[in-house]
């Protein structure tokens, strides 16, 4: 799923969420989702090969539609977040960090239930396992058709700025640009490629969680016999990661006045405290006894409170980032967020799998991540700096950067596509720098 998952962001993403449009982007992706629940419910009726094709059609069909599922999302925050600002006269960059957290909440809230009664229903009624996959798939479905009901933010968006649909018909030359504008993007804006430790140190410490810290920490050291707490030790990641989203948009609104880079820094700090302990200790499976250094539930709990933190700014303000740092190529910057981050735990769940010895030793991985942190404290740092001293302000067809060199590029594009890649025809002249206004 994770391989597919990140292919489907890299390559087709962009094309499908701009031939469905965000409304029914997020409706397609969501009912194709509800194939990758069902798949679990096929692999637990059936004992024949039957199971290992759903599962595997579940998972294809399931990583695909996750692809565009977080692109399309990507274009309904920024729509939201337009409207929003037009609406309250909220700067774009603070309406950007209030509804990332709103909606990161909301999102890991409901994950921390889901996480919770996956635990729960199957001790609680007799079907077991069974009963939590039938659970889920009907109400996967309920919430895949609830989104049409959903108001269509980047249609009003448009009839805002009194903008026109474009034509449908589009030639293959167009087409091809949409599939390659994500690698366009990374390839052509440095900030995109700063942007990538901080992402994929996040998509490493997911795995790294999934299997060790859950698998053999959790397992070994909290687990009775009568009783699996692994489901709760997800849900807390989740419930501190929802708890903590709207705190911090609230910081970065109030405190730093829509300035992302401290609360960006809290999450980096936050994994990196965590992976080095996990190193320090280095503890094997062998190692491991209940009550002593690591191995009980208030130093667990502890550990999985730093993961909360960095999780909640990845799923709120890294959101908010991304809208800030790329506003008119929304689609391809989410896409490449969705390839850092998928990329990191596809190679962590292949690694695990091929090397099933790292399970229970934890210094590999959580010394690749560490090092992905301490990349990301000098990455992101450098590409706030870039964003904020060469902004872009588009015209019409017109666009001027500033620097802090004291001067100014004006570039004028004889036809600018967002998102699309075409090969523009641009003229570059040099402007001295309005002093009396500071950047232009």
């Amino acid at each position: 799923m994770y391989l597919t998952y990140t292919l489907s962001a890299l390559l087709t993403a962009n094309m499908v969420v701009e031939y469905t449009g965000t409304k029914y982007g997020l409706f397609w992706s969501l009912l194709l989702y509800c194939a990758y629940v069902f798949s679990f419910l096929v692999s637990r009726m059936f004992t024949s090969d039957v199971r290992y094709v759903g599962a595997i059609v579940g998972s294809v069909v399931g990583g695909f539609s996750a692809g565009f599922l977080w692109t399309a999302l990507g274009n309904f925050l920024q729509a939201s977040a337009s409207l929003y600002s037009t609406a309250t006269t909220l700067s774009i960059s603070k309406s950007n960090s209030l509804l990332s957290g709103i909606f990161s909440f909301t999102y890991l809230f409901g994950e921390a239930l889901v996480k919770c009664a996956s635990t729960w229903i199957p001790d609680a009624f007799d079907g077991g396992e069974t009963t939590v996959y039938i659970v889920f798939t009907i109400i996967s479905l309920v919430c895949a058709l609830l989104t049409l009901y959903v108001e269509d933010v980047q249609d009003l968006v448009r009839r805002q700025e009194n903008a026109s649909r474009e034509n449908n018909a589009t030639s293959s030359f167009s087409i091809m640009s949409k599939i390659f504008s994500a690698i366009k993007l990374l390839t052509s804006d440095i900030k995109m490629i700063l942007l990538y430790p901080n992402n994929m140190a996040f998509g490493f410490s997911s795995a790294f969680v999934s299997y060790y810290a859950n698998g053999t920490l959790v397992k070994s050291c909290v687990n009775t016999d009568d009783m699996n707490y692994i489901g709760y030790f997800a849900a807390l990641v989740a419930l501190i990661a929802g708890v903590s989203c709207p705190i911090f948009s609230l910081i970065t609104r109030k405190v730093f006045r829509g300035n992302k880079m401290f609360v960006m820094i809290l999450g980096i700090v936050a994994i990196s405290v965590e992976m080095l302990v996990y190193m320090l200790y280095d503890l094997n499976r062998d190692d491991l006894v209940r009550g002593e250094k690591i191995c009980n539930t208030r130093d667990l709990v502890v550990l999985y409170f730093l993961h909360g933190i960095g999780r909640g700014v990845w799923e709120s303000t890294n959101k908010a980032v991304v809208l800030d740092f790329f506003p008119n190529r929304v689609t391809a910057a989410f896409a490449n967020i969705l390839v850092a981050n998928g990329l990191a735990s596809t190679v962590g769940f292949f690694i695990y799998e091929a090397e099933p010895k790292l399970k229970n030793d934890p210094f590999a991985m959580t010394t690749l991540t560490f090092s992905l942190c301490m990349i990301s404290l000098i990455a992101f740092p450098l590409a706030s700096y870039l964003n904020n001293h060469h902004r872009v302000m588009i015209d019409d067809n017109n666009i001027e950067v500033s620097s802090s060199s004291g001067v100014a590029f004006k570039i004028v594009s004889n036809s600018l596509e967002n998102d699309c890649g075409s090969d523009d025809s641009l003229s570059v002249s040099f402007l001295p720098r309005e002093e009396e206004h500071g950047d232009l």
